[in-house]
């Protein structure tokens, strides 16, 4: 460790000797030379610091999100639904309400099929198979405020390619 004193080297010695050199240069030293002087050396001031506070650990804030509850109510995750015309509704829950310019966007295999303040979309002939919707809640910027769960859900249709069997198994009772 390097320590730098500020205070001027005479501040440190019982007596000081003040002489000019030769070249008219002024010489401190502790010891006395012919033609020197001594010099009344004062006391250094000091100042004592009053004690630091002890650090208080705080733990960081946590953002309160605006909306407590985003979630698609309907279909429930891994619901099979059986609908031969492809017609299913999803509805989702905000809560808080929707505010302001706030918009809910629900999702269907990552596409946007709703926009707006409704909670809830209609779909028409959708694909038979595995679909997953989501919700998203967004402001007049684009900036997302909070979004569901994703719900995974299962569509099941009937399909020419796999007719009925010619001979119904049958029915014993």
């Amino acid at each position: 460790m390097i320590v730098v004193s500020l205070a001027p080297i005479y501040a440190v010695a019982e007596q000081v000797y003040r002489s000019v050199g030769p070249d008219g240069s002024v010489i401190f030293s502790d010891k006395e030379t012919p033609g020197s002087e001594a010099i009344e050396v004062k006391e250094v001031p000091t100042v004592t610091l009053p004690e630091a506070p002890a650090f208080k650990y705080q733990e960081p804030r946590k953002e309160v999100p605006l909306y407590q509850k985003i979630e698609i109510t309907s279909p429930k995750n891994d619901e099979t639904i059986r609908e031969n015309t492809g017609n299913i509704t999803i509805s989702a829950a905000v809560a808080p309400p929707l505010r302001g310019d706030h918009v809910l966007e629900i999702t269907l295999d990552g596409k946007a099929v709703s926009t707006g303040s409704g909670t809830s979309v209609s779909l028409e002939n959708v694909d038979r198979g595995t679909h997953v919707a989501g919700a998203t809640v967004t402001d007049s910027k684009g900036k997302v405020l909070g979004s569901s769960q994703p719900v995974t859900f299962h569509l099941l249709r009937y399909s020419i390619q796999h007719p009925k069997p010619a001979n119904p198994a049958p029915n014993h009772k």
